[in-house]
């Protein structure tokens, strides 16, 4: 397992993989998992299998309380939300 156990049960850090940063980041920015899964051209159901795995390692059972921790534990910058992805026609359903 990636993530690192301190002596007294805590988080030392938690590792993400890149994806798994990357779909965290967009949920920061808003995106739902449709909307990701357009953006990183894959399935909503990886998106959500991705925020299943994100949501072990943090040991919390919601997607806000996964971005709280990341951001917490600076695994994820605030700063990722000021600079979104513009992709254009992501979004159409047509």
């Amino acid at each position: 397992m990636s993530r690192q156990i301190k002596e007294d049960g805590l988080n030392a850090s938690v590792r993400l993989t890149l994806r798994e940063h990357e779909v965290l980041g967009w949920y920061a920015q808003g995106k739902t998992s449709w909307e990701i899964a357009r953006i990183l051209s894959c399935t909503e159901a990886t998106v959500n299998f991705h925020f299943g795995n994100i949501r072990q390692k943090f040991s919390v059972s919601t997607r806000s309380a996964a971005l709280l921790k990341a951001f917490e534990q600076g695994v994820l910058s605030p700063a990722f939300r000021e600079t979104p992805c513009r992709i254009e026609g992501a979004f159409d359903r047509d």
